[in-house]
């Protein structure tokens, strides 16, 4: 029996805290470990592009994303991703 291999793919890791976009079809977006952490990803058909936000937390006492961790609090981080 022969297996064809499958496209060469591309892990990008989504860190907690983190936000991550492609373009690129071959690239998976993943995060390890959600555990409590939640992983919201969406998709552009139109622009072809993909994007996941690893949140940590629900809601933050500040009125804009942390620059290191834009994804950290759910209420900066779908805003954010979209």
């Amino acid at each position: 029996m022969t297996i064809a291999a499958a496209p060469a793919q591309q892990r990008l890791s989504v860190g907690i805290g983190q936000l991550a976009v492609t373009k690129d079809p071959g690239t998976v977006l993943i995060a390890y470990g959600l555990g409590s952490c939640v992983g919201v990803t969406a998709w552009d058909a139109a622009n072809r592009v993909a994007g996941m936000v690893h949140v940590l937390l629900p809601a933050s006492d500040r009125p804009g994303p942390d620059a290191k961790e834009p994804a950290r609090y759910a209420d900066h981080a779908v805003e954010a991703l979209i």
